[in-house]
């Protein structure tokens, strides 16, 4: 708005002001023009505390014609505002220049020119809200024109919690804070007001979560506002606000704090194939979600595990009061009961419900806790009367390849494994058929997975298998039979001489881990040197003759598998004595005294003389070896298997105590009557 005034009027506030020139012709200079008009641009400002207004003015004669001429800015009051210096930095182009390359090609740039211009701005003071001045812009003449700016407050836009649900918690006695972060718009919207923050409590656990004495903290850095709350250690829910603004322009955030332990929290099915619990307090094997299909009138359990950060016994018990089920819809079921079960780092969430007898439908139950606000664990439970809509028709059983169900037969220990499925197939997974056995200590179920059913046999006999599924039953018998899993010699000899009798006995291991009823057949392959007369796993062996011959015994099983095992025995007259020396040992024999079990003995071996193994126990130990053996510091003794006596010593051993005995002397020994005598001929004796 331009004013046109004859006189100028000091004081009365304008947009314009109108200075009276010499009356001489008219011209673009401030002496030289009739009439002066002074523009402002804007003449009325509305301020924000941190924003630059700029200001702008212009200076023209009557004709119109603008007047370069210096003004100067000022505020009346500067404690509302202040006039600053704006400086605009203008790039324009300039001559194009050419620039030679290395490998003589040429690339141009335009020549970029800076200027800089000067103008000024208005900007409101600290603490100056809600308060007017005058600003003017004044001619080098004096005269002026004057305007008005006004400080506002900012406008918020909004405010936001970072994340919509925070957990707090005390894990010990020592008392701590902890911070919950809230974006604001504008942030320039702190400078006019001071945010408050409110905290209400929305559940009736036992927390009291407070507001620390100076609960706001303004991160300029990060232009974000923290409200510093103090948990205690329990557990509990909360709403916390932050509000920004004032004079009826207010804006609140809210988010809501959960105090209690840091938990993880996983769905599982015990009864589910294949799906294991969660471990660790970290969690491996996680699982968002389970679904099961029940029958009319049946039970079953939802698992939810619950595993407590560090495990502690306090922090598990505040845990158990952040969770809870929640039926989020249908109608077929009813819950029977809640309860937890304990484990390592926290406790299992069990909740048993059971399908009704007359609505059919799906239901979906979420477990909800702190850890489940953004991905609900859920159980979808769909209940059907399985009578009606999986029907089964008949039970198909196929044995193997080599039977049939009139000749079923297992041996203990092993495996029987037959195909079992019902008609239709479809119907399996809800009418498996149910499987009785009419003696058990005979055969087990050892597994039905898919269509694949497997029987164990347990011990010698014969039962019935009974499968049941709705109103179909199939019924057939399996024989169990007995198999030799090893068989090894209990006693066994050797050596021997005519007219000795000696034991041999079997260790038999059967597959059902019972004495063996099997009948042992036992042979001799030279009845001229030795006969036996065996009696299941004991058998009595004599010598009738010069010679060599082999002892055999064997069993076969129902399924004509047989276990045999064989003795090589050698009987002699008489026994040569028996003369030991370094020599006769040599490298594949030896001779020391040993101690093992309580027993302590002298032990022979000579294999180039024919003898392996000689025994000769002593009664007692010998603590001191140094010195004379006598026969009756002697047990009894073996040859070679051989029962034997000891019946006169001259032995004699030397240099033990040095650590290289020697031994000398004679030992008499008496082996089926007949008398042997062991010559030690300062033999190197081991101890």
């Amino acid at each position: 708005m331009k004013l046109f005034r004859k006189y100028f009027i000091p004081g009365l506030a304008t947009a314009a002001v109108l200075a009276v020139a010499p009356s001489c012709s008219e011209d673009d200079t401030l002496s030289g023009a009739k009439e002066v008009y002074v523009t402002l641009n804007p003449s009325s400002v509305s301020l924000c505390l941190g924003d630059t207004v700029k200001l702008g003015v212009s200076v023209s004669n009557v004709s119109g014609d603008e007047i370069k001429t210096p003004v100067t800015w000022l505020c009346d009051d500067e404690t509302v505002a202040s006039i600053v210096e704006l400086r605009d930095t203008v790039f324009v182009s300039g001559d194009t220049v050419y620039t030679a390359l290395p490998d003589s090609s040429q690339f141009y740039v335009e020549r970029l020119v800076k200027a800089v211009n000067l103008s000024h701005g208005i900007v409101a003071a600290e603490g100056a809200q809600g308060k007017s001045t005058r600003f003017r812009a004044t001619l080098t003449n004096g005269k002026f024109a004057v305007g008005t700016v006004n400080v506002v407050n900012h406008s918020p836009s909004g405010v936001t919690p970072e994340s919509e649900s925070v957990r707090t918690y005390r894990p010990s006695p020592v008392e701590i804070t902890d911070t919950v972060w809230f974006s604001v718009d504008p942030w320039a919207i702190l400078k006019d007001f001071a945010p408050t923050a409110s905290l209400e409590k929305t559940d009736d656990g036992p927390s009291e979560l407070a507001l620390a004495d100076d609960y706001i903290y303004i991160d300029n850095e990060g232009k974000r506002v923290g409200v510093i709350v103090v948990p205690d250690r329990s557990h509990g829910e909360y709403s916390l606000s932050l509000s920004v603004g004032g004079n009826g322009d207010v804006k609140t955030g809210t988010a809501t704090v959960i105090v209690g332990p840091n938990i993880k929290v996983g769905m599982w099915d015990p009864e589910m194939e294949g799906m294991s619990a969660p471990t660790g307090d970290q969690f491996y094997g996680f699982n968002y979600e389970v679904r099961k299909n029940l029958d009319i009138n049946q039970e079953t359990e939802i698992w939810a595990r619950l595993m407590v950060e560090g495990g502690r016994a306090e922090d598990v018990v505040n845990a158990k009061n952040s969770y809870k089920w929640e039926v989020e819809s249908g109608n077929s079921l009813l819950i029977i009961e809640s309860r937890e079960v304990p484990n390592e780092y926290g406790f299992d969430c069990v909740l048993k419900v059971r399908s009704g007898g007359v609505n059919q439908g799906d239901n979906v139950i979420n477990f909800c806790s702190p850890d489940t606000a953004a991905l609900v664990m859920k159980a979808y439970i769909t209940v059907e009367d399985w009578n009606k809509v999986h029907p089964v028709n008949d039970i198909v059983i196929t044995p193997p390849a080599d039977m049939t169900l009139d000749n079923l037969t297992v041996s203990a220990g092993a495996n029987l494994e037959m195909d079992v499925r019902v008609d239709p197939l479809t119907s399996l997974a809800y009418h498996r058929p149910e499987v009785v056995i009419e003696d058990p200590s005979l055969i087990e179920l050892a597994s039905y997975s898919g269509t694949m059913m497997t029987l164990r046999g347990l011990r010698p006999g014969t039962t019935k298998v009974t499968l049941s599924a709705l109103d179909i039953t199939r019924e057939f018998s399996v024989s169990v039979t007995e198999d030799i899993v090893e068989m090894t010699w209990l006693g066994a000899v050797d050596r021997m001489v005519v007219g000795q009798e000696a034991q041999f006995g079997l260790n038999i291991r059967t597959a059902s881990g019972l004495p063996n009823t099997l009948p042992v057949v036992w042979t001799s392959s030279n009845s001229g040197v030795i006969t036996v007369t065996g009696d299941g796993s004991q058998a009595s062996v004599k010598a009738v003759g010069e010679g060599s011959a082999t002892l055999t015994a064997s069993v076969t099983t129902p399924s004509g598998k047989v276990t045999t095992v064989s003795c090589s025995v050698s009987v002699s007259a008489s026994l040569d004595d028996i003369v030991v020396s370094d020599e006769t040992v040599g490298s594949s024999g030896e001779v020391g005294y040993y101690g093992s079990a309580g027993r302590f003995y002298f032990y022979v071996s000579v294999p180039s003389l024919g003898y392996q193994n000689i025994y000769v126990y002593t009664k007692d130990e010998i603590t001191d070896l140094d010195g004379a053996v006598n026969a009756d510091q002697f047990a009894e003794a073996s040859i070679d298997g051989s029962a034997a006596t000891v019946t006169a010593s001259s032995i004699v051993i030397s240099d033990a105590a040095s650590g290289e005995a020697r031994l000398n002397g004679e030992l008499t020994l008496s082996m089926g009557g007949a008398p042997v005598k062991i010559v030690f001929q300062n033999v190197t004796m081991y101890y």
